[in-house]
Order: C-alpha cells, then structure tokens, then sequence
C-alpha cells in the first residue's frame, strides 16, 4: 500500500527472517567476497577528497534553529550545493488571487512531492516568522514557521555524488533464486 502513494519507488529487495530476531540483536547481510576485498582496499587507500572537506549535509543546516535571509547570506552563503524548499499549499492558495498572503497550515501541507518550493527567505521577523518569495509561483507569502523551510540537495549534489564515493555491486549467490529463474 505504501508504495501506490510513491511516485519514485527505487529499486526495492525483501528479506525473510528464517527464524525470530531478538530485540536490538544486529542483523548482518553479506554483499559477497569480491565486495569486501574492493572495500577493504578502498578503505586503504582513501584520501580526503578536498570538497569533502567543506561539505555540510542539509540534515545538518536543517537542524539549526535559524534561516538566514537572502541579505544575510551575502555575507554568510550556504553551501552551493544545497538549496532550501518552503512547504506552501499554493493549491489551497490559488483561492487567495493575491501576489501576497500570510501562510496557512493545511492537511497534508509536508508533503514533499506536492508542497515542497524552492523558495527564498527575504526576511525573518522578531517571533522568527519568514517570508519568502517563489519565482515561479509569483507570490510572496509571509509567516512561515522554521519548521515550513527546508533545505535540500540540488540533484547529484549529495554526498554519494562526491568524485570517488565508493562503488561496488552486491553479490547475490544463485542459491537464493529458484532453479527456474535461472534461465530467465
């Protein structure tokens, strides 16, 4: 049921426990021997790549209690790589036919797929209320709470996108497949 909601589902494997796990026992999948080797020798032989350096996850820029505002940013600019998202219903909005309107929490309105917009903080009041602007809405709404503005990775741009991130297939040993799928 839950994947009929996604649009993007991902490549998706299920494991079966042959017997009962025990509260907080460690689970452990073996991705095969020529795995291991190439991690063990990746593990030897890594440098720090120097953009690694800097790289700070949005994760981490989301925890941080305060946004900065576009002004701000001039002098204290975010990483390149991330940008940051307003959760907005404009869909609910479009009754408002103004360029300009305080922001409303609607159900449902954290919806990443549907109300997450890149957007722009153009200033922050005393309480800590934003507003930002969308360029592609042409709207300006105002009152969000921190917890409407997000950042996020712009695409690739994450760290399992960084010049030699390490890479190897995972082993799947024939036996766990029927006989009769081998010929597929």
């Amino acid at each position: 049921d839950i994947l009929l909601n996604e649009t993007h589902p991902g490549l998706m494997l299920e494991f079966v426990a042959a017997r009962d796990i025990d509260a907080g026992e460690e689970i452990f999948i073996n991705y095969g021997k020529a795995w291991e080797e190439a991690w063990n020798k990746y593990v030897k032989d890594w440098e720090s790549h120097p953009y690694a350096k800097n790289y700070i996850p949005p994760s981490t820029l989301n925890e941080h209690p305060t946004v900065l505002t576009s002004k701000e940013q001039e002098d204290h600019p975010y990483p390149e790589d991330v940008f940051i998202s307003c959760y907005v219903d404009f869909e609910a909005a479009e009754r408002y036919s103004r360029s300009i309107y305080k922001w409303i929490e609607t159900e449902g309105l954290f919806d990443r797929q549907t109300n997450s917009h890149p957007c722009e903080i153009i200033s922050r009041d005393a309480l800590g209320f934003y507003t930002a602007k969308f360029e592609f809405f042409r709207k300006i709404v105002y009152g969000l709470p921190r917890k409407a503005v997000e950042f996020s990775h712009y695409p690739y741009a994450s760290d399992q996108f960084l010049p030699y991130a390490f890479r190897h297939e995972m082993e799947i040993p024939d036996e766990m497949f029927p006989e009769k799928w081998m010929d597929l």
